[in-house]
């Protein structure tokens, strides 16, 4: 019998994973919604949810998919709300109200056994958040059960017992519930309470979401979520990153996970400013480079790059994979732009593989894997991105359409190239 173990990212253990950089190492940077390595522990993507809410996301099954484990969760709102006279509301037949004499205090007590307090929310405690609950109690004659139940009543989800010891901070945490009410039980009809400095918080970071698609949905049905980190799985940690919430790309739509045409899960691009910034030291000269896409347009028209690795810059010395211009795909390299002798093929809004290969005397072009569609003499002039790299070229021409792979080298792969070529084109059904 053959048991399999997952650790928190959703990797297998106790069985050999290989993937592409196993077979093919070395790589400088690489992107994917897949797993490339069985040697990486770490994420996939950080993802935001459209109320800012981010989370890592792990792998399953080898893939990101709705059953990814998340992680590292920041960026939940907090509700702390102190006292003000709008926001209490008493049931029960006796209390004083706030005290003049202690501003922010209330005094209880007199001719009920009972006290029940609630605080309204102005924003509603997302739902699945626990809540934390402390005041100070200043005085108490006799003792008395204070009391955490759910928001209209019903069994008690905590309870603490307070006697006339005097001043006492009373906290409780780690309470299920979007809404609670306080309770104060008197031990007689005589008994008294003085308590001040109310607050109730949900706290940051404890979404009760474990899974993608949980963390998807605890919002609504409709939620949209956005990557802001492209983890890098060479090993290098040269993770791809976008910290404008408007320029982030897209995982999922009104609920939905973006796909490609074969169901894999993949990323959109808005074609106006989305986009990745690369680190620039995934490489340093146009010479020793090789390059893998895997990208879709969503329209032919227009002027778009998916993967911009150099730079236009003095001597104009450009790595594009793809360019888009004119209704056709190229791989710009070199001064040259949209010249007709590096294009690639017609532009279509099929999903294709863009590689590229050069060494210290020839680039060459691919497109989906077959024969080189140029190869011309390769040169070392670079210029490095000071924005983006994926999704765009330095900020600008932003790619419209999905990317849902990308993998770099700083190396001449020629001899590994069409090895790894039918890797790619055989996972995403590339023909």
């Amino acid at each position: 019998m053959f048991l399999s173990l997952k650790n928190a990212l959703g990797k297998t253990l106790g069985s050999t994973f290989r993937g592409l950089l196993d077979s093919f190492s070395g790589a400088s940077a690489a992107y994917s919604l897949r797993m490339l390595s069985g040697a990486y522990t770490g994420h996939a993507l950080r993802v935001r949810r459209n109320d800012n809410v981010e989370v890592d996301v792990g792998f399953n099954g080898g893939s990101v998919s709705l059953s990814s484990p998340i992680t590292n969760v920041s960026g939940e709102p907090v509700y702390t709300v102190n006292y003000t006279d709008s926001s209490w509301q008493f049931t029960g037949s006796a209390f004083s109200g706030p005290n003049s004499a202690n501003t922010g205090a209330f005094d209880f007590g007199g001719n009920t056994s009972t006290l029940t307090c609630s605080l309204d929310f102005d924003t509603p405690v997302l739902a699945g958040n626990t809540l934390s609950v402390s005041f100070t109690v200043n005085s108490i004659t006799n003792s008395g059960v204070i009391s955490i139940l759910p928001a209209g009543g019903g069994s008690p989800i905590a309870q603490q017992t307070v006697d006339s010891t005097g001043s006492k901070l009373i906290s409780f945490s780690n309470i299920s519930g979007t809404a609670v009410e306080v309770q104060f039980a008197f031990a007689s009809t005589s008994s008294a309470i003085n308590v001040s400095s109310f607050q109730m918080s949900a706290t940051s970071g404890d979404t009760a979401a474990t899974t993608l698609g949980a963390f998807m949905t605890e919002l609504s049905s409709s939620t949209d979520l956005f990557v802001e980190t492209w983890y890098d799985q060479s090993g290098n940690s040269r993770d791809a990153v976008q910290t404008t919430t408007s320029e982030q790309p897209k995982l999922a739509s009104s609920g939905t996970l973006e796909t490609d045409a074969n169901g894999k899960i993949t990323m959109l691009f808005d074609g106006t400013d989305d986009d990745f910034d690369l680190p620039s030291t995934v490489m340093s000269s146009l010479d020793s480079v090789s390059a893998f896409n895997v990208c879709s347009s969503s329209t032919t028209s227009g002027v778009k790059v998916a993967l911009g690795l150099s730079r236009s810059q003095g001597s104009a010395k450009r790595h594009y994979l793809p360019l888009l211009s004119s209704a056709q795909f190229f791989h710009s390299y070199d001064n040259h732009f949209a010249d007709s002798s590096q294009k690639l093929a017609d532009a279509d809004t099929n999903q294709h593989l863009f590689s590229s290969v050069a060494g210290a005397s020839t680039a060459k072009g691919f497109f989906d894997g077959g024969d080189a569609k140029f190869s011309e003499t390769s040169v070392s002039t670079y210029a490095s991105n000071t924005a983006g790299g994926i999704g765009s070229t330095n900020g600008t021409l932003n790619w419209q359409g999905d990317i849902s792979e990308i993998i770099i080298y700083n190396s001449d792969q020629t001899s590994d190239f069409d090895a790894i070529n039918t890797q790619i084109k055989s996972y995403y059904g590339i023909s």
